[in-house]
């Protein structure tokens, strides 16, 4: 899903293009749904599949949120959880390599926000931060 939109917000690219970036793999979604995202003419039409497979009853598609976030929120939640349940393993190791990786790459963004002189509003929404 998460190619899929890249694919189709950021560079527009064919539904052949799309196809030969795809995985074959696929959890929880059918093939006839990502046949349906990978050839929707726009991004409502990408968003109505979305809504229509198993991913829409946990996620909400229509907050302010894109689906990186998403997927970082989960990753987040998914790190925690294993930390938790294995707190003397290799999970705390790797929640801490997720958060220094998290750490800078807002700070990367930060930097780029303010090279480029972005507002502090703007900059915070970049980061993830709240206004």
């Amino acid at each position: 899903m998460q190619w899929i939109y890249r694919a189709k917000k950021h560079f527009n690219l064919k539904e052949a293009d799309i196809y030969s970036l795809l995985i074959p793999i696929h959890y929880r979604i059918s093939v006839e749904q990502i046949k349906a995202m990978a050839e929707a003419s726009n991004m409502d039409e990408f968003f109505a599949v979305l809504q229509k497979t198993p991913y829409a009853r946990h996620y909400n598609f229509e907050q302010d949120l894109t689906i990186e976030q998403m997927y970082e929120d989960c990753l987040y939640h998914l790190y925690t959880a294993d930390r938790r349940q294995n707190p003397y393993s290799i999970a705390s190791i790797n929640m801490y390599l997720f958060l220094k990786e998290e750490e800078l790459r807002k700070l990367t963004t930060a930097m780029e926000c303010i090279r480029y002189g972005l507002n502090s509003g703007e900059t915070l929404g970049y980061v993830g931060g709240k206004i």
